[in-house]
């Protein structure tokens, strides 16, 4: 079979494979949105719960609402958090890695918002200090548009490698926007399967 007809037939067993799903992921987005993926908070004395509750802290002091910890975030954060500490290289995209948007579709993250901060440091207190007195990270960190927020923290050697990731959740994305953001990692998927055979 020549690479052309075999991408096609890739290509056209995904899509029957999406339309077979999407009414059944429909139906469950509409029964339970984000129930599955929402827990009150990291467990107390980590790294997250440190730099969550930094976070809250000058939230609250802004007269912001706090955020609330998701752990689909929190899954995203740790597996950016990883690959940048076996890489000892501090970015919000390595090479070969999806953007930010498309880890966030991969991880069931829905959103009508979305950033993403990054840092590393000797010191976890140290961490949250670093986004404060950076306008972009601080910009993230006290957005009005934002209310969910995971968090991940890996150490290497004597560095600490963090990541937030922020979303504003969209419970109610509608027929359209889901099947947008299925096309969307259907596509990535597909991308990589063709780059791998390449």
């Amino acid at each position: 079979m020549s690479p052309v007809i075999r991408r096609l037939a890739i290509l056209g067993a995904l899509a029957v494979f999406v339309l077979l799903l999407t009414p059944t992921s429909h139906a469950a987005a509409a029964q339970s949105p984000r129930a599955a993926t929402t827990d009150a908070r990291p467990q107390a004395g980590t790294p997250e719960a440190i730099l969550l509750d930094a976070a809250n802290h000058d939230r609250t002091a802004a007269g912001l609402p706090p955020m609330k910890w998701d752990k689909s975030l929190a899954s995203m954060a740790l597996a950016h958090a990883k690959l940048m500490a076996q890489n000892n290289t501090l970015s919000h995209q390595l090479p070969g890695e999806p953007t930010l948007e498309q880890r966030a579709i991969k991880a069931g993250v829905r959103y009508t918002a979305l950033a993403e901060n990054v840092a590393q440091g000797p010191a976890v207190a140290g961490l949250h200090t670093q986004w404060m007195n950076s306008p972009p990270h601080r910009a993230n960190l006290m957005a009005n548009d934002m209310s969910a927020i995971g968090i991940a923290v890996v150490q290497s050697g004597n560095t600490f490698f963090a990541v937030e990731d922020f979303s504003q959740p969209d419970t109610a994305l509608n027929i359209d926007a889901q099947e947008s953001q299925t096309a969307d990692l259907v596509l990535h998927f597909v991308e990589e399967s063709v780059d791998s055979h390449s």
